[in-house]
């Protein structure tokens, strides 16, 4: 999930306007991972793979401070459907579906541009590099932990929004460390993706978007899981923030 700040949607906000952003966010994030790969690898030869990994999960942290921070200019855009859904589903912030329903596939849309981009953009030597996530293990045991990882990352963002730190850095540092984390803990299962549009845009250019497995790993399992997460969420702390409200 983008960030760790408190999304505010304003009314006067144009969602024609969010729709774009949402989409060039997703581009601009799905491109700037694969390229950041790829420059480790060209600027860091002479370090080994476990160096090289972790400067790689450095730069994502970097790049969730940034797309934070572009969350913030743009009043909300996102890169992830997991963060709208999950927003809207713990009651944070009151999108219609008809909102959810043009802000999704612009993500998506967005991420597909950005993954056939950064392939374009690359050396030929490193297009085997220009991958997404992947399944690894059975399907059923992917989908467990894609749906576990994204569960727990929805829920450490949500509740950092609500009952974490008021400085938004610092909102965000606990947010990114724990997303660079748990990715750690499922790379050797399914990626892992913890964003369907990501999964979806490396998918689709080696067609295998349509698949039960893609579909059932990382689109069902990480959705249940995020509403799972935002009820939680939901049902314990925004209530209880109201309550504390009326007090």
């Amino acid at each position: 999930m983008a960030g760790g700040g408190k999304v505010t949607i304003r009314t006067s906000t144009s969602y024609g306007f969010l729709v774009v952003a949402d989409m060039a966010t997703a581009f601009l994030w799905v491109f700037l991972n694969a390229m950041a790969r790829v420059a480790v690898d060209l600027g860091f030869t002479y370090l080994d793979g476990a160096a090289k990994q972790f400067l790689k999960k450095g730069f994502v942290v970097g790049l969730l401070f940034l797309f934070y921070g572009l969350s913030k200019l743009t009043n909300g855009a996102t890169y992830n459907p997991i963060t709208v859904l999950a927003y809207s589903a713990a009651g944070i912030t009151h999108h219609s579906l008809s909102v959810l329903s043009l802000r999704i596939p612009a993500q998506i849309v967005g991420a597909m541009f950005g993954a056939s981009a950064a392939v374009s953009s690359s050396p030929a030597i490193y297009e085997p590099m220009m991958t997404g996530p992947f399944l690894r293990v059975d399907r059923h045991v992917g989908a467990m932990v894609e749906g576990v990882l994204t569960f727990a990352v929805v829920f450490i963002a949500l509740a950092t929004s609500l009952k974490g730190p008021k400085s938004g850095i610092r909102r965000t540092w606990i947010t990114s460390i724990s997303r660079v984390s748990l990715s750690v803990l499922g790379a050797e299962y399914t990626g892992p993706a913890m964003n369907p549009a990501n999964a979806f845009s490396w998918a689709y250019l080696k067609n295998q978007h349509n698949t039960w497995e893609h579909i059932y790993v990382y689109w069902i399992a990480p959705i249940l899981a995020t509403l799972a997460a935002a009820w939680v969420v939901r049902t314990t702390l925004v209530f209880s923030k109201v309550k504390e409200k009326k007090a």
